[in-house]
């Protein structure tokens, strides 16, 4: 069996969205700033080398300000898509958008 690929493209200094991890804004003494798309990377990463799948995985982040780009169409053309950031691809399609969500990459990859 080969490896399923997993790349997570974003920024990874930056927050994913509105920066903040509730729905309802963070100025309410709310749950503060949401992790940076490095950090949700770090967290899906961890997750992977924990489960069953972690033979089965090449997972890579692609930093959209400092990685290189040229060979990479289908991170192009989700960027000239204008798809927000993070973007995941699995075995080279976009997959999701806009949030790192472990549980649903998961599930996909499992199947």
């Amino acid at each position: 069996m080969s490896k399923v690929k997993v790349e997570v493209v974003g920024i990874r200094d930056e927050r994913a969205g509105g920066g903040c991890c509730c729905a309802g804004g963070c100025g309410s003494g709310g749950c503060g700033p949401a992790p940076t798309m490095g950090e949700q990377y770090q967290e899906l990463a961890d997750f992977l080398a924990g489960s069953e799948l972690k033979d089965q995985v090449t997972l890579t982040f692609i930093d959209v300000l400092t990685d290189e780009l040229e060979n990479h169409p289908a991170i192009n053309q989700a960027l000239e898509e204008e798809l927000d950031l993070p973007i995941t691809l699995i075995n080279g399609l976009v997959r999701f958008f806009g949030g790192l969500s472990t549980q649903d990459i998961y599930e996909a990859i499992q199947e």
